[in-house]
């Protein structure tokens, strides 16, 4: 998902600082993570996930920053604005 996002904002060229956000209730082997979040540094993405009952631990090798909930109705207010702040 993370790279397919990432190609989305290769391919358009004009996009700066963007950020993509995972939002996910599984883990993912990591041995992709270094790669692609280098490619993300390298544009400027930020990549901001959110874990749905799962450790926010499980998504550091791929977000930055990583959060967990298990309910996204009850979200933080840190957590809220960082997903969505406009």
């Amino acid at each position: 998902v993370i790279g397919r996002g990432l190609e989305l904002i290769e391919a358009d060229g004009t996009l700066r600082r963007a950020d993509l956000v995972l939002i996910t209730d599984g883990v993912s082997d990591p041995v992709r993570a270094p790669e692609l979040r280098q490619r993300a540094a390298a544009r400027g993405v930020s990549i901001i996930g959110v874990g749905i009952g799962v450790a926010a631990s499980a998504l550091t090798p791929w977000c930055s920053p990583a959060m967990s909930t298990t309910d996204l109705t009850t979200l933080d207010p840190a957590t809220a604005t960082a997903l969505f702040a406009a």
